[in-house]
């Protein structure tokens, strides 16, 4: 099981730019809900064809996030993950990322 970010109040993230590809690709999108599995399948087709190394999930309307759900959603190249949950139907965030193509430390979320 995923454990949620960290709340803070600064809501910074450090990412280690010395030993990151620099010619990474990032998706963000506004999903508005992951419960869906059509909708899964269609974020997946996207970062297969994108060849994205972060991904930024935004409204995932989710308060938990299996590892189960980023697997199916993201696929297993996808190894580092962190959400921050919704609030009832509202908001949520799924951050992923590619641990061979980026590095990231001490995760915060406000």
């Amino acid at each position: 099981m995923l454990r949620p970010a960290r709340a803070s109040a600064t809501g910074t993230s450090t990412v280690d730019l010395l030993h990151m590809d620099h010619g990474l690709q990032v998706v963000v999108w506004n999903v508005r809900g992951l419960n869906s599995r059509a909708r899964r399948c269609a974020i997946r087709s996207l970062l297969c064809t994108t060849r994205a190394s972060i991904v930024c999930l935004q409204e995932t309307k989710m308060a938990l996030i299996s590892s189960s759900i980023v697997l199916d959603t993201l696929g297993s190249e996808f190894d580092g993950s962190t959400y921050l949950p919704a609030d009832g139907t509202r908001g949520g965030i799924l951050l992923a990322w590619k641990s061979q193509a980026v590095m990231v430390s001490d995760l915060l979320f406000t």
